[in-house]
């Protein structure tokens, strides 16, 4: 019984983290519209060691602006899911983890994005940290 309540718990939490992932990292695939305003800055994304988990990435604006809000819709899904889970302690637990994380990422960039400034940081695992505008 304990197996399989750790095992579903297991697929639930995996299950969730990756549609999270793909919602927040679903901003770096989208192009832009055609009416777009003026985007400052350039956007690249370099890897910078020898297994592709940390990376040297510079966006512009526009994608910084939509970098946040798409860590707001990851938030607001950790925050549900939690909500629903509440009874159950990994849902709680994984939607936590979550939350934090978008909360971070979002922090991070949207700090460095003020005055509509495009914003370059390093990634590791899907961290981000050492914001600042470019």
């Amino acid at each position: 019984m304990t197996k399989t309540i750790h095992s579903t718990a297991v697929r639930f939490c995996t299950a969730l983290l990756a549609s999270m992932i793909l919602i927040g990292g679903a901003s770096f695939a989208a192009p832009p519209p055609a009416f777009a305003q003026q985007c400052i800055g350039r956007t690249e994304r370099v890897s910078i060691d020898y297994v592709d988990v940390a990376y040297a990435v510079k966006i512009d604006s526009c994608k910084a602006q939509e970098l946040v809000d798409s860590y707001g819709d990851v938030k607001d899904a950790a925050g549900l899911a939690g909500a629903l889970g509440a009874k159950w302690w990994p849902v709680g637990t994984a939607s936590g983890i979550l939350f934090a994380w978008a909360w971070n990422n979002q922090a991070q960039v949207k700090r460095a994005a003020t005055g509509g400034r495009g914003v370059e940081f390093l990634e590791l695992h899907g961290v981000i940290s050492q914001a600042r505008p470019q």
